[in-house]
Formats: C-alpha cells, structure tokens, sequence
C-alpha cells in the first residue's frame, strides 16, 4: 500500500519532469544557467512563455537518429557481448548473476557485463577520433538539447509502455 503524499509525490514527478528539464534547457541556453532571471522576465513581462518557447532548441531528427544509433548499440553490446572482465579484475562482480526474489517466487539470471560494455564504447570513441572518422568526436556537445530530449522521449516512451497494470 502506498500513502498518499508519496503517491502525489510520484505523479507531480513525472507530470512535471519533462518541465523541469526544459526549464534548466532554457535557462542555460538563453540565461547563461540563472535559474532566477527567466522567472523575473516572466514575472517583469519582459519575456513571455511563448518567447521563451520560441527561442530554445528543439528535438531534431538528427539527433533522434544519433540516439537511435546508441541505444541499439548499446542494446546489441548488452545482448550480444559475454563478460570477461570479471575474469581479469580481482573483486569485480560480473557475468550470469541472479537477480532479487520476485514476488512470485522466482529469482532471475542476468548478465552483468556493463562495465565491459562502457570501456568498449569508450574505447571505440578513442579509436574514431584518432583513426577511423566515423563521426565527430565532438558530436554529443553538438548535439546536446536535442538529445537531451531524445532521452526524455525515449524515458517516456518505455514508462508507458510497460506501466504495469493492476489485476483485480
């Protein structure tokens, strides 16, 4: 069972949160990041919700692409790529280990191989900004809003699709 406060708590969370990430967007797009000054010119009239709306960056489908590209990477390293790791760093928990008890009972397997796939990302990075040129290596500050909000899409998108749903 879950109270009140912590239930209004939740909803206020995630009706507001794209909001508040398009606040502190604009605010250092068009306020050098003074989270203050935009509420004043609101508040003074010297800039309007539409204005502002106006002048901050939106999602490109660029960007949308640049995204895509990453998570399905990333989605292939998780699926694809063993962890070997474990075998080479003494104390490092990683391959097939079993998750928390599920309220059914059942007790899940994972691969745990994260850290092997954030060094082959990095180390593939390095490699196209010293050898291959895939890419900019500059592209996610190129890129920065508009994926900022791609984040915010995608985050969404997986919230509703797999809100859980209440069995009577």
């Amino acid at each position: 069972e879950v109270d009140w406060f912590s239930l209004t708590g939740v909803i206020l969370l995630l009706c507001f949160a794209p909001f508040i990430v398009f606040f502190f967007i604009m605010a250092c797009d068009q306020y050098q990041c003074s989270i203050t000054h935009p509420l004043l010119d609101l508040y003074n009239g010297d800039a309007t919700l539409l204005t502002i709306w106006n002048r901050s960056p939106s999602f490109t489908w660029a960007a949308a692409k640049i995204y895509a590209i990453w998570v399905t990477f990333q989605v292939v390293l998780y699926m694809c790529v063993p962890d070997f790791i474990h075998k080479i760093l003494p104390g490092y928990v990683g391959g097939v280990q079993e998750g928390a008890r599920t309220p059914a009972g059942l007790i899940n397997k994972y691969e745990v191989n994260g850290l092997q796939c954030w060094i082959i990302t990095h180390a593939l990075w390095v490699a196209n900004a010293q050898y291959f040129h895939w890419f900019s290596p500059t592209i996610i500050i190129d890129n920065w809003i508009p994926l900022l909000w791609c984040t915010n899409i995608l985050g969404y998108a997986v919230l509703i699709c797999f809100l859980p749903t209440q069995k009577t």
